[in-house]
């Protein structure tokens, strides 16, 4: 199976940087189709066509910021792995209204980001493992 994950922050380096420790991961590295987003709008948008299994979000981005785009996010899709990747010192309560799997801090050692990225591998799995009910209606 192939993920969708998107990595939405402002920083282009900070995007380079958890791509690269995403691809390094042997659960989902190999099977990953990461796409970037500079802005919540644009992730938005790009969620009307994909349906993501993780989204790793900044709090601090120019216009509109993590906490709005990670409520807009939750609207559309409740089921996803949300994972904040942040410099942001602290959450606020908003931060957890949004139920966030994980909340990630830019400068953590490589040896934890490696670590919550199994995590957040391993609940990805399990998400992909649930059943699934399609329904068509007013078709025949």
């Amino acid at each position: 199976m192939e993920f969708e994950i998107a990595v939405c922050d402002d920083c282009r380096a900070d995007r380079e940087f958890l791509i690269r420790q995403i691809l390094k991961n042997k659960a989902v590295g190999k099977k990953s189709h990461i796409h970037e987003y500079a802005c919540g709008w644009d992730l938005l948008e790009a969620m009307k066509e994909i349906a993501f299994a993780a989204i790793f979000l900044d709090i601090q981005m120019e216009g509109m910021n993590g906490e709005e785009t990670a409520r807009a996010v939750r609207e559309m899709d409740s089921g996803l792995v949300l994972v904040f990747y942040t410099g942001y010192a602290g959450p606020s309560p908003m931060s957890f209204e949004v139920q966030p799997y994980r909340y990630m801090m830019k400068n953590m050692p490589e040896e934890q980001i490696r670590g919550y990225l199994d995590a957040i591998a391993d609940k990805m799995l399990e998400n992909s493992r649930r059943p699934v009910l399609t329904a068509h209606i007013g078709k025949s």
